[in-house]
């Protein structure tokens, strides 16, 4: 090997350590720092300490106020009750004013789109656009039977919704 090819093997190494070192500085970035809202009560029961301050946004975002949200873990238990496919992220119950919302192990990036779809759910709920009855689910003032996931209408909104909900957060929250 001649010493021009060492050199240039040498200048390849480099680039590519300091690539890679750019790529894992900007995948690991840290949050702004933000002050929760006021206008809501948060509690985040979870190892995810981030969460709080996506809930918090994102409710700011959809301007939901008075609100009170509890975060926990989600179990496999309610995996396996709630889920059609074994794939379910997470879950908000409640009503009024007051809401649980269950998530699993998520990525930052995956807990701001699933949180972002769970909050449009929420505002459903206090819309009284989508309520839970003993007989089932009522989606603008309709009873609605067994259908599955993809083909529920609530389900569908939050899905177009979400990504827009999640644009917003970002913005707030990313440096």
């Amino acid at each position: 090997m001649t010493k021009k090819n060492k050199i240039l093997l040498i200048i390849l190494a480099i680039l590519l350590i300091v690539g890679l070192y750019l790529l894992n500085k900007n995948s690991n970035k840290s949050y702004n720092k933000v002050v929760l809202s006021k206008e809501n009560h948060i509690t985040n029961l979870t190892n995810t300490v981030y969460l709080d301050t996506i809930v918090s946004v994102g409710l700011s975002k959809l301007k939901q106020s008075n609100v009170f949200v509890l975060i926990l873990r989600l179990t496999q238990r309610q995996i396996d009750l709630f889920s059609e496919n074994g794939e379910l992220k997470a879950q908000i119950v409640g009503k009024d004013s007051n809401y649980i919302i269950f998530v699993s192990d998520l990525t930052r990036s995956e807990s701001i789109t699933v949180i972002s779809h769970e909050l449009i759910h929420l505002s459903q709920y206090r819309s009284g656009r989508l309520i839970l009855t003993t007989n089932g689910v009522v989606w603008e003032d309709k009873l609605i039977g067994n259908l599955s996931y993809d083909k529920r209408p609530w389900e569908l909104e939050a899905f177009a919704n979400q990504r827009s909900l999640s644009d917003k957060i970002e913005k707030v929250l990313k440096k």
